[in-house]
Parts: structure tokens; C-alpha cells; sequence
């Protein structure tokens, strides 16, 4: 058994008791499918209330969510070839979760859109039982950043939207108030139990939501510990951390206001992100609500609950090791705390009464001799008697040697004269070295889509993600990489390469630095304005990977022509995903193309990086899912191609070889077989 085994092992041995705890832990928890349909239940009830405030628009809401949820969520199994679980209510949960957090007045393409984001986050990572992000939180996240005026504008109290129609009048919320003039509005008691201000369509009515929050802990449908804990930690530290006097009633505002108690009993009891043992959802529920005062007496930003949330589910993985190591070194110290602690004190008490220790307390222990059945030594020394073989047997030894000798010299110049005359008809017809094979086909399939180096490799892909917002900046950004990637490595392919690494990649660096001047220069001259917006980003493509990483791994191990047009296309590949991206963000974000308008429909969220990281993301996934098609039809044409030439061959081999006189069937034989049927 090898180290890494042992290892493993040890470690296998190390978290057993912590996967015991987890599996004891899941056999006491109710059925993730009763735990949904219970907060379908109580969402229900908190609907009818808001329907009562806002009108019928919040039932056409919530039925376009989740309608919306379910058919992604088809769609998602579909593709990834699974069986649609008309028992999982997650879907529906998530997607009701998702409309309540919702002002009434809120367009139907923005819930749409949050809805498909939601369902496409829970299939992202693997479906069911697998992702480790609320789905609910995640859209909301998104569509706070991409549509604040739509999720965080609300309709007047008391005022009823139409359902296809003109909302009305839009006012902020109490948390907006909040952190725009630094007090909170004036509300008596009575007021904030009922939800008499304006929010979102099922966040303000506090009554209602303590109320289900207590019944869904009675059925064990939210976790105690994480909410009661989270709850706690979050209003201790609103109380000591608040600027505002009284200091009871900031506490009471930052509960009652954004999404506080609603996440609480709804996103944060998620039973798919939740830890499984009592130790990791205290701490699940110490940590958001500690990361949450944190962020609101840091950022002045509404919903800030949401985002709490995200981390805390990020690290929701890990919570149940760490309440595990905290509870074993607990025991261990209060273990050596109880042995060892007061010993000191206890003997100098003895001392002073002139107490000794009794002789029972120091003991002597006998070990009885064990016999390890070993025979007895009795210092005697003796001789052994050694064979002497024959005259005879000696020259027979000796015959056998020789013999083996000749053997060995015959077998080895056999060897070499096999070797000679191999390397004879390898000089005769000689082999195709890597330098001189040359394809052009493999090399642009290389560098244009099996190793692309944004949307396979994704070692250059920052410039694209954060830069590339319009189809301008792509552009700039292609033509810069283009060339000060090209001319530098071209240039360093005749550093010597005795060179030590480290030396060379500071060449590499220089050599891109001195062509980096004239490029910007020349690009500042064409596109002015479009330079200084991408910023640090141009000088960054001097230290971009296919400089420092391909050129070792594979440019400089070519010859110069194949490296100069292996190098042409790995570049061209980046040059059309960068163009691609920035026109396609460009006409999505701004309604134009190079400055031309097209149109007014605008999602204003992919022109900031995580929008560019979720589309970067989502291309990289289609272009590797059809290259992966492609690539499989390639195979399975060929095979199809492959046993038809054997067949083929297999019949022709068959048919022209005569067959045996004997074997031939016989007529009467012929004549048997037909009459049997």
C-alpha cells in the first residue's frame, strides 16, 4: 500500500464520525418534498393577503414566475437528457419565493427573465440535489443589479396596477428612505405588523410572516437553529452597531425592511443549501447575520440580504467540518481542563496540612517475561560443514558456463545486426519528425476551436469578460492583441534557450513592453476615445498567457514557419470571440451596433463583469457542446465507415474462397430444409 493510500485512508478514518453525525443528522430531517410543499402552503397565504393590498396583478405575477420556473426547468432536463420530476416542488417554491420578493408593479419580461435565471443556476450544477446557491436569491441578486427601477420601485399603498396595464405612481421603499436621509420614516406598531408601507409584495406583512415562520418551525419545515441563531446574532449586533437613537427601533427597522424575515423563512431554510448537523446551521445562521449588519452599516445598498446569503451558501460546504473540529477540541480542552486544572494548588494544600501521598498511589508494575518461542543460547560455537563438490562436478559447472556464454554473445549479435538493419530502412524511408509535419487543417482547428484559448483553455479571457462591451472596444482590444502577441513572439522564438525560465520571461515581458508603445500609438490615432476607455487592460495583454505559457509548451517547439502560422491562428481565435462578444453586449446592452441604433429594448446588466462572466459562460458552454457533437459524429462516421470496409471485406474474402466438396449441402438436404419450413 503506497503513501497517497494511506493517506486517504487516514483521512477516511480522520471524518467518520463527522459522516456519522451527517448521516444521523439525515435521518431525523423531514423530506426535502414536504419541507417545499409547507412553504408553498404558507406563500399561498401571504399571497391572498398581498392580493388584498395590491390587486389581482399579484396573482398574474406569481402565476407568470412560475409557470415561467417550470417550463426552464423541462427545458433543463431535456437537455440534460434526465426525467422531469413532476414530484419536485422545488421549482414551484422557488419560483413563488422569486414573485413575492417582487413590487406589484414590476414589468412580466423582468420576472421572466429572473425566473429562467433561477432554474438555470439549479441545472448549471447538476440539477437536483447538487447546487449549492439558492436559485431565488440568485435572481433576485441579478435582476437588483440589472433592473433596480423595476425591483426596487414600488407601487403606492393602498394603489391597484392594472395587469396589462399602467402601474402608476412608483415610489421607494422604506430602506431607500433609510439610507438617503439616515432616518426612518415615522410608523407606528400597528403599521409595520399589518405591512402598511410600501415594499415588496410579500415582505411587508410582518404579522403573517411570524406567524408562518413559528408554524413552519413546529413541522420542522425551517431550521431552529439557523433561524433563531441568525435572528439573534443579527439584532445584537444592530443594537450595538446602530448610529440611529432609539436603538430598538433601528433593530425593529432592519428586520421589518428589504427581505430580511421573508430570507430568513423561506431562502435561508433552503434545504438544499442548509448543513446538515445542529453545529453547522448555528453556524450557517451566526454568519448571515453577522455578514449582513456588516454589509448594511458598510454598503448603502438595498437587498443586501440577498447577497449576504449567496456567501454564506458558498460557505454553507465547510460548516458542518468546522462545528465538528470546533465541538471535538471543546471536548478535548474541557477533558485537560478537568484533569490538569487546580492540580497545583491541590498539592501545595496537602503540603501545607502535612499530608503525604499514601504508598497505594505510586505502584510498582510487574511485567512477566513473555516467550517469543526463541531456543535457548548456550554459548556454544558451532561448526558447519561445507559440501565439496567432485572433480567431476566442478568440470561439468564449468562446461555449462561456457556454453551459456556462447549463447548470450550469439543472441546479443543477433540483436545488433537487427538493430543495424532497421536503422537501415528507417534511413532509407525516413520518418516524418514533428518540425517537418505540417497540417493546416489541425493547426486552424487547433487555434480556432479545440484550444481556444477564451471559450476551451480560458487562459485569456479577462480583456473579453471586463473590456469588451461594445463592438468598438472588441476591435481595439483584437487588433492589440493581434499585434504585440505576434511580433513578440516572433521575436523571442531567437532567445537563446539555455536562457534560465525566469530570465526569459522577463525578455518575453520587455520584448512586449518595447512593441506595446507603437501599438497604442497607432490604435490611438484610429480610435481615440475608444483607448483610454478599456484602461489598464491594454497594457495587461503585454503578460497574457499566450505569450509566457504557449510559447514553451508549444510555439517554440515547432520550426519558424509552422510556429508563425500556428501562432496566426490561435490569435484569430481570440480576435473573433473578443469581436463577437463586445458587438453582441453592445447590441444587447445599448440597442446598437458600432454606433448604429437598432432598437430600445436594453438588458443593461451584461455590460458590467458579471454579466460578462455569465455570458462568456454560457458561450463557452454552446461552443463546447457543439464541437463535442461534431467531434462525436465525426467518430461515429467514421466507425459506421470502418465496418462497412470490413464487412466488405470480410464478403469478398468469403465469396471468392471455394468451399469444401464435403460440405456442400447435398440435394436431398436442400429438399429436407424446405420441406421443415
Amino acid at each position: 500500500m503506497n503513501t497517497t493510500t494511506n493517506e486517504a485512508l487516514l483521512k477516511k478514518i480522520d471524518e467518520a464520525p463527522l459522516l456519522m453525525s451527517k448521516e444521523a443528522a439525515k435521518k431525523k430531517l423531514r423530506k426535502p418534498r414536504s419541507i417545499y410543499g409547507d412553504q408553498i402552503l404558507f406563500m399561498l397565504a401571504i399571497t391572498v393577503i398581498a392580493t388584498c393590498f395590491y390587486g389581482m396583478r399579484v396573482v398574474t405575477v406569481c402565476a407568470c414566475s412560475v409557470l415561467a420556473c417550470i417550463l426552464t426547468d423541462m427545458v433543463g432536463c431535456f437537455l440534460s437528457k434526465k426525467e422531469y420530476g413532476v414530484k419536485d416542488l422545488s421549482t414551484i417554491a422557488y419560483g413563488m419565493a422569486l414573485a413575492l420578493m417582487l413590487p406589484a408593479s414590476v414589468e412580466y419580461y423582468v420576472v421572466i427573465i429572473g425566473a429562467v435565471l433561477a432554474i438555470t443556476v439549479k441545472h448549471i450544477f447538476g440539477g437536483k440535489d447538487n447546487y449549492i446557491f439558492n436559485p431565488a436569491a440568485v435572481a433576485i441578486a441579478f435582476l437588483i443589479i440589472c433592473y433596480p427601477t423595476q425591483v426596487l420601485m414600488y407601487p403606492q399603498l393602498g394603489a391597484h396596477p392594472e395587469i396589462f396595464g399602467d402601474a402608476g405612481t412608483l415610489v421607494s421603499g422604506i430602506e431607500s428612505s433609510f439610507i438617503k436621509n439616515g432616518a426612518m420614516p415615522s410608523l407606528t406598531p400597528l403599521e409595520i405588523l399589518m405591512g402598511r408601507f410600501p415594499g415588496p409584495m410579500g415582505t411587508t406583512h410582518i404579522l403573517v410572516l411570524i406567524v408562518s415562520g413559528i408554524c413552519l418551525i413546529c413541522r420542522r419545515s425551517v431550521s431552529l437553529s439557523a433561524t433563531v441563531g441568525g435572528i439573534t446574532v443579527m439584532g445584537v449586533l444592530s443594537y450595538l452597531t446602530s448610529s440611529v437613537e432609539p436603538a430598538m427601533d433601528a433593530v425593529i427597522f432592519r428586520f421589518v425592511s428589504g427581505f430580511v424575515l421573508f430570507g430568513f423563512i423561506f431562502l435561508a431554510s433552503d434545504p438544499q443549501t442548509l448543513p446538515f448537523t445542529n453545529g453547522g446551521r448555528v453556524l450557517y445562521g451566526i454568519a448571515l447575520g453577522v455578514i449582513t449588519v456588516i454589509f448594511r452599516n458598510s454598503a448603502n445598498i438595498e437587498g443586501i440580504f440577498v447577497f449576504s446569503l449567496l456567501i454564506v451558501n458558498a460557505l454553507s460546504l465547510y460548516l458542518d467540518k468546522l462545528a465538528f473540529v470546533i465541538g471535538v477540541q471543546t471536548k478535548q480542552l474541557l477533558r485537560y481542563l478537568k484533569h490538569n486544572l487546580g492540580s497545583f494548588e491541590r498539592m501545595t494544600e496537602d503540603a501545607k496540612q502535612g499530608k503525604t501521598p499514601k504508598l497505594s498511589d505510586t505502584q510498582e508494575i510487574m511485567i512477566e517475561p513473555v516467550n517469543y518461542n526463541m531456543p535457548p543460547i548456550d554459548n556454544k560455537v558451532t561448526k558447519v560443514k561445507r559440501h565439496k563438490k567432485s572433480v567431476m562436478e566442478n568440470l561439468s559447472d564449468k562446461i555449462s558456463d561456457s556454453v551459456k556464454k556462447k549463447k548470450a554473445s550469439a543472441q546479443t549479435a543477433g540483436e545488433k545486426e537487427r538493430r543495424r538493419s532497421m536503422a537501415q530502412t528507417k534511413q532509407m524511408k525516413p520518418e516524418k519528425t514533428r518540425k517537418s509535419d505540417f497540417k493546416f487543417t489541425r493547426d486552424l482547428i487547433d487555434g480556432l476551436a479545440k484550444q481556444n484559448v477564451v471559450l476551451m483553455t480560458g487562459i485569456v479571457n479577462a480583456p473579453v469578460i471586463i473590456a469588451a462591451t461594445t463592438f468598438k472596444k472588441g476591435v481595439v482590444i483584437a487588433l492589440a492583441f493581434a499585434i504585440i502577441s505576434f511580433l513578440t513572439i516572433v521575436t523571442c522564438s531567437f532567445v537563446p534557450k539555455k536562457i534560465v525560465y525566469t530570465l526569459r520571461v522577463i525578455i518575453y515581458a520587455l520584448v512586449g513592453s518595447v512593441y506595446y508603445i507603437p501599438t497604442v500609438l497607432l490604435l490611438e490615432q484610429i480610435f481615440p476615445l475608444t483607448v483610454e476607455l478599456i484602461g489598464i487592460y491594454m497594457p495587461l495583454i503585454i503578460t497574457n498567457a499566450l505569450i509566457f505559457s504557449k510559447t514553451e509548451s508549444r510555439f517554440y517547439l515547432e520550426d519558424k514557419l509552422k510556429m508563425i502560422i500556428d501562432v496566426i491562428f490561435f490569435i484569430a481565435g481570440f480576435d473573433a470571440v473578443c469581436v463577437l462578444t463586445g458587438g453582441f453586449r453592445e447590441l444587447i446592452c445599448f440597442g446598437t451596433f458600432a454606433g448604429i441604433k437598432l432598437f430600445d429594448f436594453k438588458i443593461a446588466a451584461f455590460e458590467s463583469p458579471f454579466g460578462g462572466f455569465i455570458l462568456v459562460g454560457i458561450m463557452a458552454g454552446m461552443f463546447r457542446a457543439l464541437y463535442n457533437y461534431l467531434r462525436n459524429r465525426r467518430i461515429r462516421l467514421n466507425s459506421e465507415e470502418h465496418n462497412k470496409a470490413a464487412t466488405h471485406t470480410y464478403r469478398s474474402s468469403t465469396e471468392s474462397k471455394p468451399s469444401a466438396p464435403h460440405l456442400l449441402p447435398s440435394q436431398d438436404d436442400n429438399v429436407k430444409e424446405r420441406s421443415d419450413g
